[in-house]
């Protein structure tokens, strides 16, 4: 089960949000949309002159455990309980 991931994507006023209360299925679907449309995502998302560095960016898809160095470094500072 995915525990905490987490994903935003602001594009012409419409968020996605997803945690760990979201469903696994509403969560894949949300993960392959936002994969299939990612040149146009990108091209939104780079048009702006100050975005233009993410020009030649790509989405990839992210597992829950490439979050463990975040989560180690909040426990480092003392906030473990903060990633209940």
């Amino acid at each position: 089960m995915i525990r905490d991931f987490f994903c935003q994507i602001s594009l012409n006023i419409q968020h996605f949000w997803v945690n760990s209360y979201t469903p696994p299925a509403t969560i894949d679907y949300i993960r392959s949309r936002l994969l299939e449309s990612q040149e146009q995502l990108i091209e939104a998302l780079s048009t702006p002159q100050a975005n233009a560095k993410y020009k030649n960016s790509k989405l990839v898809s992210a597992n829950d455990a490439d979050y463990d160095p975040i989560r180690e470094v909040y426990r480092a500072i003392g906030q473990g309980d903060f990633l209940k």
